[in-house]
């Protein structure tokens, strides 16, 4: 759980970047100014903590929907730091108090791609079902052969949000590894994929993800925002690039 802090502040700019340009026809832009502190209105204790709402819990990667009056939220976890890490739901009626929904997890690490953890849990209601992706990877953060590079971003559906059918295909979404084949237009995820965040717009599906991958006009690796799309939560389109800093303004600095 520690490459996807830095990315998760990008997808989310990124989301609202989305929400600013989509909603309701305005065509408006992201407005930069609103992205300060003083613009957003929070508590003076944690919701959750290593002592609530289950003792010695390692609360992680919050997703948060409404569904009807409640709130629930989706998020990583290991048991006082063992791992693996797994996905659990909490439910909360104001937003504020929240209780561990079921001891078990909605998802567990699977044996091969996603057998190291499962975390980074994003989920929307699309079609008539829950449609949950989450950052997998085979070995456990521990383990001294643990690489970013093989994390993975999976699929699974649910029609109560609480038991998820894995997808055949997963994973769903998966590095090009093709920084020197001489093609490049699939450089931009070449290593890193992770971080899925789903957007629901006109009866389609959008997954955006963080990307890493090879710029060959930086001379170095370049991170980014990647997108796929399905009309059906089934098939996904190609991953293509969605969002890439404006060097002017964030330079890719590697030292």
């Amino acid at each position: 759980m520690g490459f996807q802090k830095i990315t998760r502040a990008i997808i989310a700019v990124a989301a609202i970047a989305l929400t600013a340009g989509c909603g309701g026809g305005s065509g408006q832009m992201l407005d930069p100014s609103l992205l300060i502190p003083s613009r957003f209105a929070g508590g003076s204790a944690q919701l959750l903590s290593l002592a609530s709402p289950v003792n010695d819990w390692t609360w992680n990667d919050p997703h948060v929907l409404k569904v009807g009056t409640e709130y629930w939220m989706y998020a990583s976890a290991t048991d006082n730091f063992a791992y693996p890490v797994r996905l659990y739901r909490l439910r909360s009626s104001d937003g504020i108090d929240w209780s561990h929904a079921t001891p078990e997890s909605v998802l567990e690490p699977t044996a091969g791609w996603d057998a190291g953890s499962v975390e980074t849990p994003a989920v929307t209601f699309f079609n008539g079902k829950y449609h949950l992706f989450w950052t997998g990877y085979p070995l456990s953060p521990t383990d001294p052969d643990f690489d970013v590079t093989t994390m993975r971003i999976g699929h699974a559906t649910s029609i109560d949000g609480v038991t998820f059918t894995v997808d055949a295909s997963n994973p769903i979404v998966t590095p090009s590894g093709a920084a020197e084949d001489g093609n490049p237009s699939n450089d931009w995820y070449a290593f890193v994929v992770a971080e899925p965040a789903p957007v629901v717009h006109d009866g389609k599906l959008y997954l955006y993800f963080t990307a890493l991958g090879a710029d060959a006009a930086l001379g170095k690796s370049s991170q980014v925002i990647g997108l796929v799309t399905s009309d059906d939560g089934t098939a996904w389109s190609e991953p293509t690039l969605a969002l890439k800093p404006d060097q002017s303004l964030y330079p890719r600095d590697e030292d």
